[in-house]
């Protein structure tokens, strides 16, 4: 199970990460939660945390969680199908 997250930060910057098998059992580990549960029990920590895990284990901060989260405006879930656009916008008639 892969997750496209989208992090933007205090001073207006953002960033896409996708989460990868090693920040999910990180997550489980963690928080002693099943990452299935996040269907139903989704909470903004449990987003956070998969995104800061993603961008530290690429090396993209070195800030731990906590002091990571000061400095974050917010995480979303980003999907990066959605932004392909078509060639054509509607289809040729003959």
């Amino acid at each position: 199970m892969r997750m496209n997250l989208r992090v933007s930060y205090l001073d207006g910057s953002a960033v896409d990460t996708t989460t990868s098998a090693a920040d999910l059992i990180k997550f489980e580990t963690k928080f002693d939660k099943s990452i299935a549960k996040m269907d139903t029990d989704l909470r903004y920590t449990d987003l956070a945390f998969l995104a800061w895990s993603s961008l530290k284990r690429g090396s993209k901060t070195p800030l731990e969680f906590e002091e990571w989260t000061e400095t974050i405006e917010a995480v979303v879930a980003s999907d990066e199908a959605a932004a392909i656009i078509p060639l054509e916008i509607t289809a040729p008639t003959g």
